[in-house]
């Protein structure tokens, strides 16, 4: 156990020291923007969470999670994790749908339901769940999934 905590230490600070790129999320089309960038051309589900500060400058991202071409499991405490670990108080995630369809499965939607709920128990604000096809994406926030 002390060990592992030691590592997860180490983890931690080499996270915290590396320098992010200077991203300012304001709306779901700026965060797709993002998104794409990081995932757009895999050819499997990818979720990805970003951590983001109380002004939604980007903090940390991470993959948290690379599935198969038509289905991605991550559990909630990896996804959390992430802001925790960036000190952040709001977190977006995102994943794609290769298939290009970008509607929300049922999976989908109970995966933001619980991350909604945990991270409220955090004081994390889960500020939204975007899912990104091949011309078009799915908001939970636009589409007032998170309310």
């Amino acid at each position: 156990m002390k060990e592992k905590n030691a590592h997860y230490f180490v983890r931690s600070q080499l996270v915290r020291e590396r320098e992010m790129p200077n991203v300012k999320i304001t709306c779901s089309s700026d965060a797709v923007s993002y998104v794409r960038e990081q995932i757009g051309d895999y050819d499997r589900e990818v979720i990805l969470a970003m951590a983001l500060d109380t002004r939604h400058n980007v903090n940390a991202t991470s993959m948290v999670h690379i599935g198969t071409s038509n289905e991605s499991v991550a559990d909630t405490s990896d996804i959390l994790r992430i802001a925790l670990n960036s000190c952040s108080r709001n977190l977006i995630i995102a994943h794609n749908h290769p298939s290009g369809d970008p509607s929300p499965s049922v999976e989908d939607k109970a995966l933001t339901k619980r991350l909604k709920e945990g991270a409220s128990l955090l004081n994390i604000k889960l500020l939204d769940h975007i899912i990104i096809g091949i011309d078009n994406y799915y908001s939970f926030a636009d589409e007032g999934q998170l309310i």
